[in-house]
């Protein structure tokens, strides 16, 4: 998501836990990244929703 969105991918993985913020900027860049609306980013999820599965380390291949 972070090469996507061009921002460095530590700094978006501390926006993810919580320890870094985002500007709007930065959080309509992951959004376009993830196909969601900013909003979708901020909203809180419903009380009992299960919690979403880690995605798998590393790098996915870059299309040429």
């Amino acid at each position: 998501m972070a090469l996507a969105a061009r921002i460095d991918p530590g700094w978006g993985g501390g926006v993810e836990r919580g320890s870094e913020n985002g500007t709007i900027a930065t959080l309509e860049a992951m959004g376009q990244a993830l196909a969601v609306r900013v909003a979708d980013l901020l909203a809180a999820p419903p009380r009992g929703a299960a919690r979403p599965q880690p995605l798998r380390a590393g790098r996915r291949p870059r299309a040429e």
